[in-house]
């Protein structure tokens, strides 16, 4: 079940628990990564650990979905480059 794979990468335990409070819990672990800071973002444990490490060494690792969409929209880089943050 696809909503059990989304949860185990997650971190979200689903033994014995209803789908629906599992669904809540991934939902919420979801939005949490919008206006995140500091850290990476969940969904990057999907990339294989090459991938990651060579982010993390171009310092262009994930840090929050709004953050990532607004770079690559209308934020400094307009679609066109990947500008790596410093912080």
């Amino acid at each position: 079940m696809k909503l059990h794979a989304v949860a185990a990468y997650m971190g979200i335990p689903t033994a014995g628990r209803a789908k629906e409070q599992i669904a809540l819990d991934v939902g919420n672990k979801a939005l949490e990564q919008f206006g995140q800071q500091r850290g990476e973002i969940i969904c990057t444990v999907r990339a294989t650990p090459k991938r990651q490490q060579l982010w993390r060494e171009l310092g262009i690792m994930p840090r929050g979905v709004d953050i990532e969409v607004w770079r690559r929209s209308t934020g400094p880089t307009k679609g066109l480059i990947w500008i790596p943050r410093t912080s």
